[in-house]
């Protein structure tokens, strides 16, 4: 039997009802998948299911399938618990239940790789993943490559579009743990990234 692999994928979040909030508003565009589920697909497994509220949106029109969410913040998790919510810390926790089927398995990650390559243990993720081996896998991300500057804008012209702006605080928060947007990749970085503090 494998053992419980925490893996802290998020910084605390500061503000949980501003979280919840815009990740709400993303929930049309994350339910990408649901119209292209294979019919041998029968549990629906949620990683970063916060407090329950995108399993209930895909539950309110696909009621037929079963909902796991995966959630590491205590506070989330307790919430999707006492709905009544089948809700685990880890993959590995739902594996150790012995009530899993992989072959009939729809994992969703859906805006979590970036923080799992962000702020956790990338090795200790998909070794999680590899052990629960879904059949399917529904991926929805961002990420930023490295593309150079901004059409004529230079470096400093950037930085003093940004200093000149709302996004000021913003941008000092930034730059204390990714550094100064002094290419376009960090840009992109900041833009994807500023109203999360």
């Amino acid at each position: 039997m494998a053992h419980i692999v925490e893996t802290s994928i998020m910084t605390e979040i500061k503000n949980e009802t501003e979280y919840l909030s815009k990740m709400r508003k993303t929930f049309t565009d994350k339910a990408w998948f649901m119209s292209l589920i294979p019919d041998d697909v029968t549990t629906i497994i949620d990683f970063g299911s916060a407090d329950n509220s995108f399993i209930n949106f895909l539950r309110n029109d696909y009621p037929e399938y079963r909902y796991i969410g995966i959630e590491i913040n205590e506070s989330f998790l307790k919430a999707s618990r006492e709905q009544g919510q089948e809700c685990y810390r880890s993959l590995t926790e739902l594996l150790n239940t012995g009530s899993l089927h992989s072959e009939t398995t729809l994992l969703v990650l859906s805006s979590v790789l970036h923080e799992v390559y962000s702020y956790g243990d990338v090795d200790a993720f998909w070794n999680e993943v590899k052990l629960v081996a879904p059949k399917y896998i529904a991926l929805r991300d961002m990420y930023a490559q490295n593309c150079g500057m901004f059409a004529s804008a230079t470096q400093a012209e950037l930085e003093a579009r940004i200093e000149a702006s709302p996004l000021k605080e913003h941008y000092a928060d930034f730059t204390r743990y990714w550094g100064r947007a002094d290419n376009g990749y960090t840009a992109i970085h900041f833009l994807l990234k500023y109203f999360y503090d």
